[in-house]
């Protein structure tokens, strides 16, 4: 988990400030009231949480996430959070659920109503993107192609339209197609391969390109169209050996010859 999130990077004109009780409930709060932007236990714990999953710690991650809105040691210490923050320590229970393997957990978590129908509405452009290609990741797992790829592009609409990141475009074109190799689902990759290498064409991202016709390969082989898979794996070999890529190049030698 590398750069996910951040505690506190919500908004102000988005977002608001709530009251988190111990007994789980929730009050807004008027900005006369305002005390702080964040209570800095809530930050804190966050923050602990957040390294635990950068560092590779899943379950230990999961477990701070759970314990961030417990009862304060100093009771007089306001609990003032915002709802974005909210979303993002649901986001970060999934993003470990996501590491455990527990993907029914995180699918769950996903669709829950509060996540779904009011903390996502309040995640900054940046998360929600993050929100949608993790549920993508997690339904394409479970072989759910279809409700996977409506993620997908809602993600890459996203990415275009209110990122204008190119990058992250591109994450989500390759989420979608790796997912289709491995469900094997062969019509779908093809014409996602399609749709990805279009894409890259009228966007200049030559790594879209090639990523495209790579995992249009795999699905031509798939579908028992040889010759198509043939010239497409020889139009990779000679884009590698102008590149000087020779073990990319050995790597489609040895894929050409599957198809032969």
């Amino acid at each position: 988990m590398t750069d996910r999130m951040s505690p506190n990077s919500a908004n102000p004109q988005d977002d608001y400030l709530v009251e988190f009780h111990p007994d789980g409930s929730i009050r807004r709060v008027s900005q006369d009231e305002v005390a702080s932007e964040m209570s800095p236990t809530f930050i804190r714990r966050f923050e602990v949480a957040a390294r635990l999953g950068d560092a590779g710690h899943p379950e230990q991650a999961l477990s701070a996430y759970e314990t961030i809105l417990e009862p304060f040691d100093d009771a007089s210490e306001p609990r003032e959070m915002t709802m974005e923050f909210l979303g993002k320590v649901e986001l970060g229970k999934i993003y470990c659920l996501i590491d455990l393997q527990r993907f029914e957990a995180a699918k769950a978590l996903c669709e829950s109503s509060q996540m779904r129908d009011v903390y996502a509405d309040q995640l900054s452009t940046a998360s929600l993107y993050e929100y949608r290609l993790a549920y993508a990741n997690i339904l394409g797992t479970l072989d759910q192609m279809a409700e996977m790829n409506e993620q997908i592009v809602v993600a890459i609409n996203i990415a275009v339209e209110r990122l204008e990141d190119l990058k992250r475009c591109e994450r989500a074109f390759k989420l979608s197609l790796i997912h289709g190799k491995a469900n094997q689902a062969w019509p779908y990759l093809l014409e996602q391969s399609h749709i990805a290498h279009q894409f890259g064409s009228n966007n200049r991202s030559f790594y879209l390109q090639l990523i495209a016709g790579e995992f249009a390969f795999f699905a031509l082989r798939g579908l028992g169209q040889k010759e198509r898979a043939r010239r497409g794996a020889e139009k990779i070999i000679e884009r590698y050996r102008q590149a000087d890529v020779p073990n990319k190049v050995r790597e489609w030698e040895d894929l050409l010859a599957s198809v032969q």
